[in-house]
């Protein structure tokens, strides 16, 4: 679908959508905006957006979706300040979620936050 857009589609309607929706993307593609109906862009949101990390034993805590990414990037070896970069924080921002991610998980090491994430499957690294 992404590549639709690229190609220069403006709106995108599902066949189970019915005339009334066909109609009203039909009208907001001619006004001049982009059409995606409601289950499309359901779909892409679900496919987009992690869910949040549910940790079960470990004191049934769930990680935010910042925090997932955070995660993430420092299981990848990225820096502090190299993570405050991409996210357009301050590297202080970063240090403090390093160390509510470690209590949340119960670790006390960059090691355990990267054997956690490996265990959740939140890193790229391969193994």
């Amino acid at each position: 679908m992404a590549e639709a857009f690229r190609r220069g589609f403006h709106g995108y309607v599902l066949k189970q959508g019915g005339f009334d929706e066909l109609i009203q993307a039909i009208g907001t593609v001619m006004q001049g905006s982009t059409y995606l109906c409601p289950r499309a862009t359901q779909n892409i949101l679900d496919l987009t957006i992690p869910a949040p990390v549910n940790l079960g034993n470990v004191r049934e805590t769930t990680l935010a979706d910042r925090e997932c990414v955070i995660l993430q990037m420092l299981s990848d070896g990225r820096t502090s300040k190299e993570i405050a970069l991409s996210l357009h924080v301050s590297s202080k921002t970063i240090d403090a979620c390093r160390r509510q991610l470690m209590r949340k998980l119960g670790v006390d090491s960059i090691a355990g936050l990267v054997k956690r994430a490996l265990a959740l499957g939140l890193t790229t690294l391969s193994t």
